[in-house]
């Protein structure tokens, strides 16, 4: 089955992305799937500026990389990503990079990440409108569980 992703970026590699055999660093690809995670909320009508300000903010706290070809400079990557809330606080990024040159995928990502308050360091619920702008589910206000849709 073909995933659906909602999202998508352009990222141009830089000379400075490479390493000495010419490749991206692998260190990058975390790097483009970091961009592309932020400008997907942007792109959703999220402001991160106000979020940080009221105290919140995203993490990563696992990610999984399978690597099945790679980039060189100066190639440009599309990173497409889908959001999988499951919980008010924890969601599960799915992305993949895709070689634009040749619509070739190189890299298949899954990250886990959670909302967290920044003062107590302890999980922090996201908006329901944050939530419902990210397109994917509904929740259930009463077990502040997600339903996916």
């Amino acid at each position: 089955m073909e995933e659906t992703f909602l999202f998508e970026s352009k990222i141009p590699v830089r000379f400075s992305d490479t390493d000495i055999n010419g490749h991206v660093n692998n260190q990058n690809y975390n790097s483009y799937c970091d961009e592309a995670k932020m400008k997907a909320f942007i792109s959703s009508g999220i402001d991160m500026e106000k979020t940080k300000q009221s105290g919140i903010g995203p993490i990563v706290y696992k990610a999984e990389y399978e690597y099945l070809s790679d980039l060189k400079y100066p190639d440009t990557v599309i990173v497409k990503t889908r959001v999988e809330f499951i919980k008010r606080t924890r969601a599960i990024f799915h992305q993949q990079l895709i070689r634009e040159s040749d619509g070739k995928i190189v890299s298949k990502v899954r990250s886990y990440g959670m909302w967290i308050n920044f003062e107590t360091k302890k999980p922090a619920f996201l908006p329901l409108e944050v939530l419902e702008k990210m397109g994917n589910l509904k929740f259930n206000s009463e077990h502040r569980e997600a339903t996916l849709v």
